[in-house]
């Protein structure tokens, strides 16, 4: 995130991407600060909304609440919660985070599918004047307090927005992180907020927001709600949150302005006469509503008596009309008879013409197997003639140097019918390697896949390994809050679903533990998918003949160039997949794959007490069947379906292995902090490598096209 935002260009709200029906979740953003700072203006600033707007001490929000319009930021949608300001004459500060804690607790009388979950959140926008008299009422002990809200590691998505009309920004930023500032308490931890200049500019305000895109995992929980939960477990009640922030925040915080209670008495006598008044007003109302209904109901009684006369009469036409259409209905089914004679005298001209494309499909594979003996016998005819023209020329630079004086006469005339002949060779030379260029051209256009779609069939099945694994860890978390464990549920408990994790180690990982479950349903199944179906050459054979087949590919790519490897390699998946589907192995593949991966599932979900593995695989198996179609269409794409494009491979590493940042990149990465662990975990995301045969008793050169997602140890 950059310190300061600068830009003057005209601002353009942004449109919504079109995508293929996915989309990340929303970033969720606390705005915060002082009452009258600019929250609202803010928000209707970024949203082109209407909220209103306070200038002082006076309250205009009482309750946290979520904007209805969003705002797009590099493909990401923002949804901005407004809340209460701190220092306003109504509420005092303890209570406007205790409401801010509320709304974000789980409740039980929610109906959005959310009940007893708590709502999560990306980062905070605190906004903080440095004018009087906005200074003066920052409290230093509600600072304390929202940070205690928040947790320590929260205060990393914490900006700090300052506005002044004096002083230079970077004068300010210093102000606000000294020992005497009230917002000290932000600053003095390990992990501090980012400090920007607030200058109201959309431009540099979306750029500001643009880092928020790249944070991993988008939504967090705030500290308060993670500590409540750990003292009472899962049975803390909603009602329960004022005595638990009393507890948790034994200090006062900011002062509670009481109003005049005498004026406000005069006031709330007054206003009890004035709604007697309405009420008595609307009583006549509703008296002659009744009376206007009556004679409105009469009204309507008469005209449904004329109607149904109408409808009776109506309803004999009707029923003539019924006996028209049969007839019509009888002469139809006839013409339809006739009809079906036709469509079966097209369906057997279907069938001949079915039959010719078969002969022909057969004609062009003879042709192409033509091409293949006209490729061989060409580079055969080369090396022959090659041969023959160094023959020749040696020939002629003997006979030139045997050529003097009076015996010149024969030897001139050999040496130009060898000159001659070495041209013909020559143009013969230049004749075949033209038909072999536009032989290997016509190879080449038979493929019709780019590199970029095998990307995206790639990143469409990390997608779907993401977003399963995402669907099992709150499944599991939403069980484990309705029914309390005899054994806690530990963090630590879910590294050993890794590998073997020593205890030190283990001690340094602060993740969450569904985000830990998260990683470990990702890491199975990439590794599944990785053993079973993508390393073998072909997943349907047995081990050692993969092996057998791997070997003699591996020898031809050494060997020959990429046009002869690669066509081999996919005519010889082709020719295995076919002869298994005569035999009517293809889907019994298919449900072999989907029974390795529900297998391995419930080895890792059978370790959690109460959890039962079929039942929560059972109601997530469409995601499951979704994700080993697309995976099975990757492989028989890069195996089956390219050649001349090279030889594709997704990769998986292993528990233990050690981190290769060409290779790998950390999943708690950021990009501009990036993260280099000495080992790594698992593999939550596949990555793609590419091969290509040279020949000539070389090793095919490698290019990475994509880094695999690793969850590592820490240092």
């Amino acid at each position: 995130m950059q310190a300061v935002y600068q830009g003057n260009a005209t601002y353009a709200p942004s449109v919504r991407p079109q995508n293929d029906g996915w989309k990340p979740p929303p970033v969720f953003m606390l705005v915060m600060g002082l009452s009258g700072c600019g929250k609202s203006s803010f928000i209707n600033l970024m949203t082109q909304g209407d909220c209103l707007i306070s200038t002082g001490p006076k309250l205009c929000t009482r309750f946290p609440r979520t904007c209805k319009i969003s705002r797009w930021v590099k493909n990401s949608e923002f949804k901005f919660i407004d809340t209460p300001g701190f220092a306003n004459d109504t509420v005092e500060d303890r209570k406007v985070l205790e409401r801010l804690v509320e709304y974000l607790a789980p409740r039980g009388d929610r109906h959005d599918g959310s009940n007893n979950l708590p709502r999560r959140v990306t980062g905070l926008l605190y906004i903080h004047s440095e004018d009087e008299p906005f200074k003066s009422r920052t409290s230093r002990k509600t600072i304390e307090m929202l940070v205690k809200v928040l947790g320590e590691r929260f205060l990393e998505r914490v900006t700090v927005l300052i506005q002044s009309q004096n002083g230079a920004s970077n004068d300010l930023a210093e102000v606000v992180q000294s020992e005497s500032s009230p917002l000290y308490p932000l600053y003095c931890n390990n992990i501090k907020p980012w400090t920007i200049p607030y200058t109201q500019n959309p431009q540099s305000i979306e750029h500001m927001l643009e880092s928020y895109t790249t944070i991993y995992p988008r939504l967090v929980r705030l500290a308060a709600l993670d500590n409540f939960a750990q003292r009472e477990g899962n049975n803390w009640q909603y009602n329960d949150i004022p005595r638990h922030l009393w507890e948790f925040f034994p200090h006062d915080v900011g002062p509670l302005i009481i109003p005049d209670q005498a004026n406000a008495q005069t006031r709330l006598s007054g206003r009890e006469d004035e709604l007697e008044k309405a009420l008595a007003q609307k009583a006549e109302e509703i008296k002659a509503l009744i009376s206007t209904h009556e004679i409105e109901l009469k009204d309507i009684q008469e005209k449904s008596m004329a109607e149904k006369a109408d409808h009776d009469i109506q309803r004999g036409g009707l029923c003539n009309t019924i006996r028209d259409q049969k007839a019509e209905v009888t002469e139809l089914q006839s013409r339809i008879s006739s009809g079906l004679q036709e469509s079966e005298a097209l369906k057997e001209l279907n069938s001949k013409k079915d039959s010719e494309i078969l002969v022909l499909q057969g004609e062009l594979a003879t042709k192409n197997d033509e091409l293949m003996k006209v490729k061989e016998d060409n580079d055969r005819a080369i090396q022959e003639l090659k041969g023959r023209l160094r023959d020749k020329e040696s020939e002629v630079v003997e006979l030139k140097s045997r050529t003097n004086g009076p015996t010149n006469g024969p030897t001139t005339k050999t040496t130009k019918k060898q000159e001659d002949e070495i041209h013909h060779l020559k143009a013969e030379i230049h004749r075949i390697s033209a038909e072999y260029g536009s032989l290997r051209s016509h190879m080449q256009l038979q493929e019709n896949t780019e590199q970029a779609d095998i990307m995206k069939a790639l990143g469409d099945v990390n997608r779907l390994v993401e977003e399963f694994g995402q669907t099992i860890s709150e499944h599991i978390e939403t069980h484990m809050e309705h029914n309390k464990s005899k054994k806690p549920f530990q963090p630590k408990d879910l590294l050993n679903m890794f590998g073997q994790v020593e205890g030190d180690l283990a001690s340094k990982i602060k993740q969450d533990a569904y985000l830990l479950l998260e990683y470990a349903v990702q890491a199975v199944m990439c590794d599944q998918l990785y053993t079973h179906l993508f390393k073998p050459f072909h997943p349907s054979i047995s081990d050692d003949r993969n092996v057998f087949v791997s070997q003699i590919h591996a020898e031809l790519a050494r060997k020959a160039p990429q046009s002869v490897s690669g066509r081999w390699r996919k005519d010889a998946f082709n020719s295995i997949s076919r002869c298994l589907a005569l035999e009517g192995h293809d889907k019994s593949d298919s449900e072999r794959m989907h029974r390795l991966l529900t297998g391995a599932l419930v080895a890792l979900l059978e370790k959690f007490d109460g959890i039962k593995p079929e039942e929560v695989l059972k109601k997530h198996d469409k995601a499951l069947v979704k994700l080993v179609t697309k995976a099975e269409e990757l492989n028989e794409l890069i195996k089956g379906g390219v050649s001349v494009l090279g030889d594709f491979q997704p990769v998986a590493f292993p528990f233990g292995r050690a981190f290769q940042s060409s290779h790998m990149s950390e999943v708690t990465s950021k990009p501009k902090k990036p993260v280099r662990p000495e080992t790594i975990l698992g593999t939550v995301g596949l990555g793609l490598v590419k091969s290509y045969a040279s020949g000539g008793d070389r090793v095919p050169g490698e290019t990475v096209l994509n880094v695999a997602k690793v969850f590592g140890s820490p240092k």
